[in-house]
């Protein structure tokens, strides 16, 4: 039986293509499920890993494309079976390390996979999302007039294949016109690629020389619009600089040193983030887009760091930022970069500030920001930064169930979100967010910890009184609603976060309120 996708009027193997209403029918075979270790693991057993940079054609919601660079984590493993990491990028990038295809190496190089494969499944359950591979084979039609077709048909053989050059180590498929198919369950779409090719992906890494000299500094940035902080490993030797982490956890960038300036060169490989290789780079602010006011920068060949006399202090130079790349794209920008000297002691940390809070019938919201300084005004690390909220004076715990957690939290590391991408327990830079359900109360409260020196000391606890809360308008007549973003653009349709609230009445008059959005 013939399996329809959704196609747009693309040219794929010199035929163009028909938009058509695709179907698939109940499979009949339990699909394999793997095990639920992730990559790591399989990188720890198996007798060699290799990253390769993957070409495909690859159709997803009826578009054909070509897809070029997106990096993959290949496991041979001892008893001749190949574990794919996010194989292809057929599933969704938020979950890269759940994503796993297997197949078998014979000594001819020639790769099975056998169909069909579960690839992710959320949480593991095995009744919840599920994303299966099968396979397709593409047949060409003509018809009358000269008009070519491309329909996808399920594969009898039920099997996909590739096929690895022993001295290149490249892997490309088999059957140009036999595709590989994802589906999810609770989705009507397909996703569709072909015309594999897999090269060997190499990337130099930057390596501290042996006799460099360590210290530890505080970073400073703004990123999106958000001021972040961390502390980082700074390395020195006679004529280099190294910092770890500016764009990158993790991965080190290297710079030469000449006189009080200190040239870090663009492009220097960082990582694997996701399905893309990324690298820093330098940009130079050019201006704002006049359309978007956007900030927007032009490449710099390196990025210009003063330093002081005593090396306490870096910072970029003026219209100079970090950036983090993926494959020419710009991911990250990091205005604003200072990097001072740290060396960490037992501190008390200052009051976070209550910024709003709300309470209706059914649940209740506060936003808060939690500074990185002492009550001193010194930097502390937000690593060693937890809080706790307080509901009348008795800590808080958040229960799984009610919220994405695998556990119940009472305090919190500084950078927590909960699973469901930050829903209620929400968190950027120094900005909290928390919401509470079921609960009557009259106050609520967040206390703050310090950990450092053998010491643990905490904030003044900051209250928000829910008391005093009173609705003047609720006897007025309400003719319409609008809501705007924290930067004054109207949001038709606004998901969960803070706005404001714009509501008008039958008496002509106008209310402007802050108002926490849940959904």
């Amino acid at each position: 039986m013939k399996k329809f996708f959704t196609l747009a009027a693309l040219s794929l193997l010199g035929a163009s293509m028909a938009f058509a209403n695709h179907t698939h029918s109940d499979v009949a075979q339990e699909p394999q499920r793997l095990p639920s270790y992730g990559c790591e693991e399989h990188a720890v057993t198996a007798m060699y890993t290799n990253m390769y940079s993957t070409s495909t054609m690859k159709n997803e919601m009826g578009v054909i494309s070509m897809y070029d660079g997106q990096i993959m984590k290949v496991c041979f493993m001892p008893d001749g079976s190949v574990y794919f990491h996010n194989p292809f990028c057929l599933g969704s990038n938020s979950f890269p390390e759940k994503q796993k295809l297997i197949g078998t190496m014979d000594a001819n190089g020639l790769i099975t996979i056998k169909m069909h494969q579960v690839i992710y499944s959320f949480n593991d359950d095995v009744t919840g999302e599920l994303r299966e591979i099968k396979v397709a084979r593409a047949v060409v039609e003509n018809d009358e007039w000269g008009n070519s077709t491309v329909y996808f048909e399920e594969n009898p053989s039920d099997v996909y294949t590739l096929q690895m050059d022993a001295e290149t180590g490249i892997i490309t498929s088999v059957e140009p016109n036999v595709c590989l198919c994802q589906y999810e369950t609770n989705f009507p779409w397909y996703t569709v690629i072909g015309n594999i090719t897999m090269t060997p992906f190499e990337a130099e890494e930057v390596i501290v020389p042996e006799d460099a000299t360590y210290y530890t500094y505080a970073y400073t940035y703004t990123k999106d619009y958000s001021n972040e902080a961390k502390v980082v490993d700074v390395a020195f030797t006679d004529t280099e600089c190294y910092i770890k982490g500016m764009v990158y956890d993790g991965a080190w960038i290297r710079g030469e040193i000449n006189g009080d300036i200190i040239r870090f060169p663009s492009h220097q490989f960082q990582g694997i983030r996701e399905t893309q290789s990324v690298s820093f780079a330098a940009g130079e602010f050019i201006g704002e887009n006049f359309v978007t006011g956007a900030k927007e920068y032009g490449p710099l060949d390196a990025l210009e760091v003063k330093m002081s006399n005593d090396k306490k202090t870096l910072e970029a130079a003026e219209g100079q930022t970090p950036l983090l790349l993926a494959d020419k794209t710009v991911i990250s920008i990091y205005e604003n970069a200072v990097l001072n000297e740290f060396v960490e002691v037992a501190a008390t940390p200052a009051k976070p500030e209550i910024t709003y809070g709300q309470v209706d019938s059914q649940w209740a919201g506060l936003e808060f920001n939690i500074p990185w300084q002492d009550v001193d005004g010194n930097f502390i690390n937000p690593e060693n930064i937890t809080w706790t909220i307080f509901i009348d004076d008795e800590p808080y715990t958040f229960e799984p169930g009610i919220y994405y957690i695998n556990e119940p939290i009472t305090e919190f590391p500084y950078y927590f979100n909960d699973l469901n991408g930050g829903m209620d327990l929400y968190t950027n830079g120094q900005l909290h967010r928390v919401f509470i359900y079921g609960e009557l109360f009259e106050t609520m409260g967040v206390e703050v910890y310090y950990t450092a020196g053998g010491e643990r000391r905490a904030s003044e606890r900051a209250v928000y009184t829910t008391n005093s809360i009173e609705d003047l308008n609720s006897a007025k007549e309400v003719v319409g609603t609008k809501y705007y973003d924290l930067n004054g653009r109207e949001v038709v349709n606004p998901e969960n976060g803070l706005y404001i609230k714009r509501v008008s009445y039958s008496d002509g008059t106008i209310q402007h309120v802050k108002q926490f959005v849940r959904k």
